[in-house]
């Protein structure tokens, strides 16, 4: 047993403000606003409008390079508009559609740092950054549980690629596409996630103590941005109050943000593979929302677990601890 006293803080001159002020103890991750003295209840508004003005005019610079994008590659704005999975057969087209909701990142930075809350990193998280003891076995888990099931369901079914294949790249263009999945897609999944889970839950629990609006208005909101059939919205639906309930129970978005990636990934990169439209809006039978769901939630289970076992060693925490600094 070690007996040997904590060093005493050092001391500050009088008059010497210290570098950083912890935020008050026990806030809840959607109450972190409030771990700003300087922010007021109408600061969530302006940082909002703040960051879909600067979101606006990336979008518009991204949209002139689109533009010129869609002219030189024989396709119309028109068939991009109506059928999004034309992005997949040319790769300028792909990346740039990436890249428009990318621009999410940079505009709620740039939103926060004019605005507040401060510091950024409390919109991570309660310890005020990505937790990586978190992160990195959520993303492992994640990529693990649909890996085996979607192995797992084409090995039972005995399903084979199909005849007719959606679209079919040059060997070139084939691996340009995955190493754009790898590196866009997560960083898309990102940005998603800090819009939704981050500033929205973080807004709303300005205003509110209880968790449950600020975990399902987001979650019914990201369903609507999905353009897909009922079932499909349902799944999308179930993955949003998923993303948020994991966000209020684990003080952070690292587990909603790998929930993100291994699904968006997966999906993508098996589209590749079977040639198939990644982007079609129908045909999700009532079955196959009942399993995306059911996969979902074991995600859930198995990330609170994990979660709960390093809370246990004092590792992490679902609120702020001023005292303790979260790895």
């Amino acid at each position: 047993m070690n007996t040997t006293p904590s060093p005493a803080p050092p001391r500050l001159a009088a008059g010497t403000p210290a570098a950083t002020t912890a935020p008050p103890a026990g806030l809840a991750y959607h109450r972190l606003s409030h771990a700003d003295p300087h922010a007021r209840w109408f600061s969530p508004l302006l940082e909002g409008l703040l960051g879909a003005a600067i979101f606006i005019g990336l979008n518009l610079m991204i949209s002139v390079a689109l533009f010129m994008a869609v002219r030189g590659s024989g396709v119309s704005l028109q068939d991009v508009a109506t059928n999004r999975a034309v992005i997949m057969e040319h790769p300028a087209l792909f990346a740039l559609t990436f890249l428009s909701l990318i621009a999410i990142v940079p505009s709620l930075f740039i939103a926060r740092l004019v605005v507040g809350p401060k510091p950024w990193g409390l919109i991570h998280s309660v310890a005020g950054r990505l937790r990586r003891s978190l992160l990195l076995p959520y993303l492992g888990l994640s990529f693990a549980v649909y890996g085996i099931y979607y192995a797992v369901a084409l090995a039972v079914s005995g399903a084979s690629l199909p005849e007719y294949r959606y679209f079919q790249p040059p060997q070139v263009e084939f691996w340009v596409y995955v190493a754009m999945m790898l590196l866009l897609v997560p960083v898309q999944c990102y940005a998603e996630e800090l819009a939704y889970r981050g500033f929205m839950m973080q807004m709303l629990g300005r205003w509110l103590r209880t968790p449950w609006l600020p975990i399902v208005l987001p979650a019914v909101l990201f369903m609507l941005s999905h353009a897909y059939d009922p079932w499909g919205q349902s799944t999308i639906l179930a993955m949003g109050i998923y993303a948020g309930f994991l966000c209020w129970y684990t003080g952070g978005l690292e587990a909603s943000i790998s929930l993100h990636v291994a699904n968006n990934v997966i999906l993508l990169l098996l589209s590749m593979v079977a040639g198939l439209d990644p982007f079609g809006s129908e045909g999700v039978t009532p079955m196959d929302a009942l399993q995306g769901i059911a996969l979902e939630g074991l995600y859930v289970v198995l990330a609170c677990l994990i979660f709960n076992a390093r809370a246990r060693r004092g590792e992490v925490s679902r609120e702020t601890q001023p005292l303790k600094v979260d790895k």
